[in-house]
């Protein structure tokens, strides 16, 4: 049997054809993302209560190991994976470690913040609107109003850098954005727009204001089309969603992340 979770609660993220693991690691940003789907597994009304009992083992498991974690993307997933959790369970350790993940995000924002610049390194890269979502997150769990404040104002500098003349252009992978440099515009992914639509829909959510939902519909349309080259990046004949948005039109490869990252999308504009 192979199992990729590990003995010391960690996770692999890589399994070979032949049934090897290719890594030794999965790394935070795998380990983040674990977390985040047990989380709403085990919140979720509609799962077997032997499965959750299975997620239940693998949360605890993995528990002792959250507080290690310190990439930014895997600290926002373990947020959010957390809020969910103890909407099972008020569980004042898991709690607690929210807070240290929540602390640490800040820490981050206040040391790579200036009046220009409201972001938690001095490069924007990936998976980005994860990051005021975390703060969002222990905003809900914790009550701390510097926690929201601070989602909302790197929120509102994403917005601005992304959402242009109403349509949604994410920062590309091909470059980045370097704090002083100039921005990438491809190639564009499909999870930085399911992370910015989860982003404005918690913002939503939090403030009552609907301009953040209305956003969440522009983005949405980057997937049908309301692209920089007004092509459709989600397939209707297989369900699926292309790998990325370059140059040149449409990366045609339906990859798992690009696909889910397009579901997961969907079902937040439909939970409207």
């Amino acid at each position: 049997i192979y199992y990729m979770q590990k003995s010391n609660g960690r996770f692999h993220n890589l399994l070979g054809y032949d049934r090897n693991f290719l890594d030794t690691d999965g790394g935070d940003d795998c380990f983040g993302r674990c977390i985040w789907a047990i989380g709403f597994l085990l919140s979720s009304d509609f799962i077997y209560e032997n499965i959750k009992g299975a997620a239940k083992h693998i949360f605890n498991l993995a528990f002792p190991q959250i507080e290690n974690i310190h990439s930014l993307r895997g600290m926002a997933n373990c947020l959010s994976g957390i809020y969910y959790y103890l909407k099972t369970e008020n569980n004042e350790s898991v709690k607690e470690v929210a807070k240290k993940l929540a602390e640490r995000m800040v820490e981050n924002y206040q040391n790579s913040s200036e009046p220009n610049w409201k972001w938690f390194e001095n490069i924007i890269t990936y998976e980005n609107a994860k990051l005021p979502s975390g703060l969002f997150y222990a905003y809900l769990i914790l009550k701390e109003k510097k926690y929201f404040d601070i989602g909302m104002e790197a929120l509102n500098f994403l917005i601005d850098l992304t959402i242009i003349e109403n349509r949604f252009i994410p920062i590309g992978n091909n470059g980045w954005y370097i704090k002083g440099g100039k921005r990438a515009y491809y190639d564009q992914q499909p999870i930085e727009a399911a992370c910015m639509i989860e982003a404005l829909k918690l913002a939503e959510k939090l403030t009552k204001d609907e301009k953040y939902g209305n956003l969440s519909l522009i983005v949405f349309d980057w997937f049908l089309g309301r692209n920089t080259k007004g092509e459709m990046m989600y397939d209707p004949v297989t369900g699926g969603c292309y790998d990325g948005l370059s140059k040149s039109g449409p990366n045609r490869n339906q990859g798992a992340e690009s696909t889910i990252s397009y579901l997961l999308a969907r079902l937040e504009i439909e939970d409207r």
